[in-house]
């Protein structure tokens, strides 16, 4: 089953995060995944929170995002995350 990687992020340093997403998006190519979207925050609809930015990344399985997220390579990438943005990661199942 494919899983879904979704990041909402409030931006801090927008050179940082370019260079992190470029980083992150070419690490997540080597373990099958996919940008699916990149967009902008546009307004709530049903809660009062809000980030900048949203990322949605698919991946072939949940093992295979795990993998990523835990290998040694993301780990390296995760105070240039830390001082690009806030960012909450979530992953999701896709149901047959």
């Amino acid at each position: 089953m494919p899983a879904l990687m979704i990041s909402e992020i409030t931006v801090k340093s927008p050179e940082k995060l370019q260079d992190y997403l470029a980083k992150t998006l070419a690490l997540g190519k080597e373990f099958g995944a996919e940008l699916v979207a990149r967009a902008d925050y546009a307004r709530p609809l049903t809660s009062t929170g809000k980030h900048d930015r949203v990322v949605i990344a698919k991946f072939p399985d949940l093992e295979t995002l795990e993998r990523w997220y835990d290998s040694d390579a993301y780990a390296e990438l995760v105070p240039l995350r830390e001082e690009a943005s806030d960012m909450r990661m979530t992953a999701y199942v896709v149901p047959d």
